[in-house]
């Protein structure tokens, strides 16, 4: 007797899997773009604001996760320099949080190396 086919996710039609999309949170949608390359087309490209909301709540908060807002992703604290991720104007729910730059961006927008290991 043949061994069944296992069900994956990704084996559902696109109308179901994009049904199942609309009820997800950001956190889920963000986990789910880096699962399978067939999610990256489906997920919508988060915003600036869904991720300096993201930011806020606890998951994100835990894994220390903040918003770059040129290249609109959520990163770890230490890829960007502390003034960026401290500054009361930067921080978390800061008047300027929308603002902060991750060291990557800076770099390739900058030319100008960050140096790393000093968190700063």
């Amino acid at each position: 007797m043949a061994t069944p086919t296992p069900y994956t996710l990704t084996a559902l039609p696109t109308e179901l899997l994009l049904t199942i999309l609309f009820h997800l949170n950001v956190k889920d949608l963000t986990i789910l773009r880096r699962v399978a390359r067939i999610f990256i087309t489906l997920v919508p490209n988060l915003t600036l604001d869904d991720l300096l909301e993201a930011e806020q709540e606890s998951w994100a908060m835990g894994e220390k996760l903040v918003a770059c807002s040129k290249c609109v992703r959520l990163r770890k604290e230490e890829e960007f320099s502390r003034r960026m991720v401290w500054h009361s104007k930067m921080r978390r729910g800061g008047r300027n949080a929308g603002r902060r730059w991750c060291n990557e961006c800076l770099e390739k927008e900058s030319g100008i190396e960050v140096v790393r290991g000093c968190h700063g």
